[in-house]
């Protein structure tokens, strides 16, 4: 049962949608629901669609009929939704099963980490004439926003495809220490489509 008090803040925009989603489907659910009496109830997406998910998971947690169908999220490439308490709460993290892909920036992007990103551009583009070391020592000293200020994927986050892990299966990791910068790279694009996820995630079976 829900008897964990959760509180914190949430992606604004992607909170209404899940509210309006929930709105217009629960009646609809409920019927399929009472109908088939095994089944669990799953919700999931990709992109926006896992951010929308996971809030309107945390919605129908609070819906005794749902919650005992093992309600359970599973959001692929989950943009920035929670904040760093309720991205890792207990509660979130057995509700929620999130997987990140390599340099995916969209599960590194919200408004403070593109800030940083803004600044770093800004002090990088003064050392053109400097060498490696001393750029690194300059990127690793410069300011950046709290992590409290971010937003986070939430739930139990398997992290893929990643070069700072040896490991070809997924790593269970805190996205609080994991996503809080957006990495520049070649794939930090290519790293969010769905059909090089699929492929990673082929490999695994």
């Amino acid at each position: 049962e829900m008897n964990e008090p959760l509180s914190g803040h949430v992606h604004k925009g992607m909170l209404i949608c899940a509210e309006r989603l929930g709105e217009d489907l629960s009646v609809e659910i409920s019927q399929a629901l009472a109908k088939h009496k095994g089944y669990d109830l799953c919700l999931t997406g990709h992109s926006l669609g896992a951010g929308v998910a996971s809030l309107l998971g945390l919605i129908w947690a609070k819906v005794p009929e749902f919650l005992e169908r093992n309600l359970h999220v599973y959001a692929f490439a989950s943009p920035c939704v929670f904040c760093p308490e309720l991205s890792q709460a207990p509660f979130t993290k057995r509700l929620i099963t999130s997987a990140v892909f390599g340099d995916d920036i969209v599960s590194r992007l919200c408004f403070s980490s593109f800030k940083d990103l803004q600044v770093s551009l800004g002090e990088m583009s003064k050392t053109k004439t400097m060498g490696f070391e001393e750029k690194f020592e300059i990127w690793k000293n410069i300011t950046k926003e709290n992590p409290n200020q971010k937003l986070f994927p939430g739930g139990s986050v398997y992290y893929l495809n990643s070069l700072e892990y040896d490991s070809q299966l997924p790593v269970l990791v805190n996205p609080v220490e994991h996503f809080h910068t957006i990495l520049l790279s070649k794939s930090m694009l290519r790293s969010h489509m769905p059909g090089h996820q699929m492929r990673i995630l082929s490999q695994l079976l």
